[in-house]
């Protein structure tokens, strides 16, 4: 489902290419091209830490992580969909590990206490797998989350397969006041649209968050006057990261940051994204997070989320 947001569940190892991924690109090449697209569009904002670029207002959770005061937990890591971009390993997205799984969690819910006293911790999101396919877990988690901070803001990643009313509705009512839908999941199909839709009517906070893979441009680019028209908040454009898991299903060219991989021409595609927006006049913010950066930045913390 959600990739950048996953990085914590994601190995970095060093990755062989395959045919499609055999020339490399240097990575200040890459990164000058970008930093010219950038100086080309008025009126970018930046984070403090330089890892985000955006154009409006942010919702709570971006404005969280940029604080640095909140934390990510995997609620499970089971799947319901097979998307070739995913980095997560596939067997970690089929099978029911249930020990696999506590690991992560735990980790996870250790990290959140070290920011709770370090903080107070001010923001969580609940990430997967796909979680709504755990909606009991889904509750208890945002219950102890509120015994630690009862205004605590919590915000879910789903990619929107399995959103019904009912579900949303419970979300909201556990304390989930922000949802971010992967509509590059369901290939910005009329479904994940109408996912989208359906969590407009019920959360004060929505935005649509998706690796950007330059296969999926038109179906993209068709889906921003229709994001308009629904009245998302942001748009969250995330360079897609390439791993072991999905090396053999992409198409492109990677460069790396460090130990992350990342696939060229999606960062490109992003600005592109952003300038349409911005000459189209969409009321939605538009976001690019750079993975390669992130990392960077969350390696350099004792949390490394």
């Amino acid at each position: 489902m959600v990739v950048v947001s996953t990085l914590a569940a994601t190995s970095f190892t060093p990755i062989h290419m395959n045919k499609q991924l055999l020339s490399p690109r240097e990575p200040m090449q890459v990164l000058t091209e970008i930093g010219n697209m950038q100086a080309d569009i008025v009126g970018l904002r930046w984070s403090r830490f330089h890892h985000a670029v955006y154009t409006g207002t942010l919702i709570p959770g971006c404005r969280y992580c940029m604080r640095r005061s909140f934390a990510c937990i995997h609620v499970r890591q089971r799947c319901n969909l097979d998307c070739a971009f995913c980095p997560i390993a596939r067997e970690q997205r089929q099978q029911e590990d249930a020990t696999a799984d506590a690991g992560v969690r735990e980790a996870d819910w250790q990290a959140a206490l070290r920011q709770h006293r370090a903080g107070p911790l001010e923001a969580a999101s609940i990430t997967g797998g796909e979680p709504l396919l755990y909606m009991a877990q889904v509750e208890r988690l945002c219950a102890d989350l509120r015994a630690l901070n009862e205004a605590i803001h919590i915000w879910l990643y789903t990619n929107g397969s399995l959103a019904t009313r009912e579900r949303f509705r419970s979300l909201e009512r556990w304390g989930v006041g922000e949802v971010r839908i992967n509509l590059a999941a369901s290939d910005y199909a009329d479904r994940g649209l109408a996912a989208v839709a359906l969590a407009r009517s019920v959360f004060a906070h929505v935005a649509v968050e998706v690796p950007v893979y330059p296969s999926q441009r038109m179906a993209l680019m068709s889906a921003l006057p229709k994001l308009e028209q629904i009245g998302i908040d942001q748009l969250n454009l995330q360079e897609l990261v390439v791993t072991p898991a999905n090396i053999d299903r992409l198409q492109g060219r990677p460069y790396a940051m460090g130990p992350v991989h990342l696939l060229d021409g999606s960062r490109r595609l992003t600005y592109r994204v952003i300038r349409h927006c911005l000459d189209a006049g969409y009321s939605y913010t538009c976001t690019d997070c750079s993975a390669g950066l992130k990392h960077q930045l969350d390696s350099s913390t004792p949390l490394g989320y």
